[in-house]
């Protein structure tokens, strides 16, 4: 195996790519694929229709088939160890980590996942978008860390300051204030 600077980083008979982190994607004797270290050392059996991909802060995107035929995804950490199985739509990055997942295509609702690999949450409606700036009910924002809502229906001219932050106007004084989204 080969960086793309052509400078050789691995050795092995298998078939597979570099995935990055030190990892190589590779296709196992039973036609499926799993992950292993530069050096050998298997962390991932291979039991995925594609190699799996680095996603987030670390975590590998795994995929499988349906019997119906649809790709099914799924999370492990680099470890081997399944956060969970291939059973959403889709898994998408957003940004510092944090990723989505739809259960169904077409579905309304979104799960927002943190960097670790737990769910935020389940109830997010329609797509997060990259500034991480969830609106989930009118004036009511996720706080990404806790899972809990910042509520500021009170609150006038909300808009975007960038990744995880938003400012608003307070109805009574006419000042603004501004909001880290992380933690409140």
């Amino acid at each position: 195996y080969y960086d793309d600077t052509m400078k050789q980083v691995a050795e092995s008979e298998k078939e597979g790519m570099i995935i990055g982190d030190g990892l190589l994607g590779f296709k196992g004797d039973n036609g499926l694929y799993g992950v292993m270290t530069y050096d050998g050392k298997i962390l991932v059996e291979p039991a995925y229709q594609n190699t799996p991909d680095l996603i987030g802060n670390g975590l590998l995107k795994t995929t499988l088939k349906d019997e119906a035929g649809n790709y099914l995804y799924g999370l492990t950490d680099k470890s081997g160890k399944v956060i969970f199985e291939p059973k959403y739509y889709s898994i998408s990055e957003l940004s510092e980590g944090y990723l989505y997942a739809k259960e169904q295509s077409g579905s309304k609702t979104t799960l927002l996942i943190a960097p670790d690999g737990h769910i935020i949450s389940d109830k997010i409606e329609g797509s997060p978008n990259s500034g991480l700036c969830e609106d989930i009910e009118k004036g009511k924002y996720l706080i990404l860390n806790t899972g809990k809502t910042l509520d500021l229906t009170d609150k006038k001219s909300i808009g975007s300051l960038g990744t995880g932050m938003i400012y608003a106007r307070d109805e009574n004084t006419k000042l603004y204030g501004a909001y880290e989204l992380f933690d409140g």
